[in-house]
């Protein structure tokens, strides 16, 4: 199974045996992931917009879908899919913000038959 989740978690993922996959721009200092898929961060442009608080989440949605569309889904999944199956996709935010985990999750929900979900 493949599911979202977030750093703060990460020993309760650890724990429950799935492998910690970063797709953030960074990672907590103190802590150790088992592998990062940089592709499915947000791009610095993205990143940096964001941040500075020029765009609308979406505005951000939207630019973010562009970067999934120019990947495609078969890379992506292959990606996700060079780690094995029982992971956690991280990255920052907490499950009740807006953040581009779910927004990936969406966009693999919608075109494939898997689903992915939030961690509980």
């Amino acid at each position: 199974m493949i599911y979202t989740g977030y750093y703060s978690k990460l020993k309760m993922y650890k724990d429950a045996g799935l492998k910690t996959i970063s797709i953030s721009r960074s990672e907590p200092k103190s802590i150790t992931v088992d592998g990062k898929i940089i592709e499915l961060a947000p791009s610095q442009e993205l990143f940096e917009k964001s941040k500075a608080g020029c765009i609308s989440n979406m505005e951000y949605t939207s630019m973010y879908l562009d970067q999934l569309d120019t990947l495609g889904i078969k890379n992506i999944l292959l990606l996700i899919h060079n780690y094995g199956d029982d992971l956690v996709l991280l990255c920052w935010e907490a499950p009740n913000k807006f953040c581009h985990r779910h927004i990936l999750a969406d966009y693999i929900n919608k075109r494939t038959k898997l689903e992915i979900r939030e961690y509980d």
